[in-house]
């Protein structure tokens, strides 16, 4: 079991979350390990498409080499975030970018289960932190089981939620659970459990994450969207569909873009600079 936060803050509201879902398992559950983000060094890409050119890992000299060495030998992975204006923490991002090349370390059929922690300041301010971090685990080979989102301004101000245990003793039973199913009807994606959907008609719209579609249904109590039982294998995080994003379209970008560099450089020429870079 490897547990990240992503916050550099210690003793946050999400480290402290995380203490108490390992509280809640057995000893012999599952061999611990806890890594902080903000021991990390983690660069950010320069867009140099190396990993994609050379179809390797990416090259940028820092420590992300090393934490992802360590996330893809975990069975399960936890990971918490804060929220900041309205997203997970800048380095869950930092690390995503960096991600391009790292199908070539992946089996995508032989998904691991997840799970992820938000907290943020105020309720209804979660914004898109959810699926920041489900696309950053989808993008790591695993697959999402459940999400807790908890609320608290200052350093562990969490635990002055009293129905917070009981949030955590639940999430941690559906991660551990191997018979637990996301379900496939409810007011959210299966896969990255967002809410964001394009409306594609007056009964049927489209996870804008993960490309899946889904069936609304209702009573007069509530709205709920049918989807897929098989979900993920219906979405873009598909292992063929993964396959054919990085190979055919990633890579195979390279040689498009050597085809056509002429014409880009003759276009791109022709168009005045009228502002004095900077220095």
């Amino acid at each position: 079991l490897l547990t990240i936060s992503s916050s550099y803050r210690t003793k946050g509201n999400g480290e402290v979350l995380l203490d108490m879902y390992e509280n809640f398992l057995s000893e012999s559950q599952y061999n611990k390990k806890r890594l902080y983000l903000r021991d990390f060094s983690i660069k950010t890409c320069t867009g140099c498409m190396g990993c994609a050119i050379n179809k390797e890992f990416c090259k940028i000299e820092d420590d992300l080499r090393k934490l992802i060495d360590q996330i893809l030998i975990s069975d399960v992975l936890i990971i918490s975030a804060p929220v900041y204006f309205l997203g997970a923490s800048s380095i869950t991002k930092a690390i995503g970018d960096r991600l391009l090349g790292i199908h070539n370390l992946l089996d995508y059929s032989k998904r691991k289960p997840a799970g992820i922690i938000i907290t943020a300041g105020r309720e209804e301010w979660e914004g898109l932190a959810i699926q920041n971090l489900s696309i950053l685990l989808l993008s790591l080979g695993f697959y999402i089981k459940d999400v807790l989102v908890a609320h608290g301004q200052g350093p562990s101000e969490v635990v002055l939620d009293p129905d917070i245990k009981n949030k955590i003793e639940i999430f941690t039973k559906n991660i551990a659970n191997p018979d637990y199913k996301v379900p496939n009807i409810s007011n959210k994606c299966p896969v990255c459990f967002g809410e964001s959907f394009n409306i594609l008609d007056k009964s049927k719209i489209k996870c804008a994450i993960c490309n899946l579609s889904g069936e609304i249904i209702g009573n007069k109590d509530e709205i709920l969207i049918s989807f897929p039982e098989d979900a993920i294998n219906n979405s873009r995080w598909s292992a063929d569909n993964l396959k054919d994003h990085m190979e055919n379209w990633v890579e195979g970008s390279i040689q498009r873009y050597k085809e056509k560099i002429r014409e880009i450089m003759k276009l791109r020429n022709s168009i005045k600079v009228s502002i004095n870079k900077s220095k």
